[in-house]
């Protein structure tokens, strides 16, 4: 293939693909890194230990930016996304379709609860990922969050959540954008026999440097045995 000729399919691909991954983009943020983001998810949750058999709650999951990679890694009917916004979900399950993956049995739920009134009693994740979730949150929603995450967590598992202590506070949307210090959610988690631990920032764990959320801090929370 000639130079010419790849450029001329590339800038074809991108006129295409753009103003797709655009749209999507701007119902979760932030704009320009939508590959670089869901790259990360799944090879973060790789780096942690995810396998196919294991089962992941992913709460907040928007219109399957990470959640995609993640259904088509696991095994038959071990992603289970949730999200608070109606037209968000709708969305996630077009691009279930879309992407040829019903056949991997996903479920995405519109939750106000975080899962707690959707989900059996039963319902037990190995991981739960929280991923650009916790500093959209009020008070009282971070304390509802870790909650469900000590719930739903499988003996043995972890929950993962991004949190932001540097930036200053703002809104997203219709969401808060909250700026706390890591020992706020050690605090709430430790309520709810959470231990957590700080692994760093995410620019230390291989998150584009593109976007300022590589400042965040990616924290890790533990059932207390």
């Amino acid at each position: 293939m000639t130079t010419v000729l790849w450029h001329t399919m590339r800038t074809l691909y991108w006129r295409i693909r753009r103003p797709d991954e655009e749209r999507l983009e701007a119902m979760v943020g932030p704009p320009g890194v939508w590959r670089e983001t869901r790259a990360f998810q799944i090879q973060f949750l790789k780096r942690m230990g995810l396998k196919p058999h294991h089962r992941v709650l992913d709460v907040g999951c928007g219109p399957l930016r990470g959640g995609l990679p993640l259904i088509s890694y696991l095994d038959e009917g071990n992603y289970l996304g949730i999200d608070v916004r109606p037209e968000v979900v709708e969305e996630a399950h077009h691009q279930i379709h879309k992407n040829d993956l019903v056949d991997k049995r996903p479920r995405v739920l519109v939750s106000m609860t975080f899962g707690r009134e959707e989900l059996s009693n039963a319902a037990k994740f190995d991981y739960i990922w929280c991923f650009q979730l916790l500093y959209h949150l009020d008070d009282d929603h971070v304390d509802e969050c870790l909650a469900q995450v000590a719930r739903r967590l499988a003996p043995g598992g972890a929950g993962y959540g991004n949190i932001n202590t540097l930036a200053a506070r703002g809104r997203w949307k219709e969401f808060p954008f909250l700026q706390r210090p890591i020992e706020y959610y050690e605090r709430i988690a430790n309520r709810h026999a959470l231990r957590t631990r700080c692994l760093g920032q995410l620019d230390d764990l291989g998150y584009t440097k593109k976007a300022r959320g590589r400042f965040n801090h990616m924290l890790e929370f533990l059932r207390e045995q």
